[in-house]
């Protein structure tokens, strides 16, 4: 990996000698994509978030009449589809495409949001840094759809 994931938001507040075990216990798998391969189906439900950890993914979704809209990109430490994976079985409404080559690791929320039988605290910090993360879009998002110029 070119990025230290105790740098990153998700796992800010977690030291890297803690990181190994917590990856094992949240199942986490890192995957390989080309430019231009689909990371993530629109209509597909996913339980794993992704964390870019090289190169860039674009986000975007295809209307009704097969025009596609770019909704924004994830860059090394970023993660993306946390909301669908924090939700069992809910379809994507939008797709995740590499738009070059890319690194992702990917963590399984059902595992992430039901702590471990030891309760770490490593494992406390990790869920509330996607409370943060997540709520940080949500509110970004409020604040392009209310900003009135």
């Amino acid at each position: 990996m070119n990025i230290m994931l105790s740098n990153t938001r998700l796992f800010r507040g977690i030291g890297s000698d803690e990181l190994p075990l917590l990856l094992q216990c949240l199942g986490a798998a890192q995957k390989h994509y080309d430019r231009g391969e689909t990371i993530l189906a629109e209509g597909t439900p996913t339980e794993q978030l992704g964390m870019v950890l090289t190169g860039m993914a674009m986000i975007g979704y295809d209307d009704v009449w097969g025009s596609h809209s770019l909704l924004g990109h994830v860059g090394p430490g970023e993660v993306f589809a946390e909301p669908y994976a924090c939700i069992p079985g809910e379809p994507l409404l939008i797709s995740v495409t590499a738009s070059e080559d890319t690194e992702v690791l990917f963590l399984n929320t059902a595992r992430l949001l039901r702590t471990c039988p030891s309760a770490c605290a490593h494992h406390a910090a990790l869920i509330r840094n996607l409370l943060a993360v997540t709520s940080q879009k949500n509110l970004a998002l409020s604040r392009r759809i209310f900003h009135t110029s």
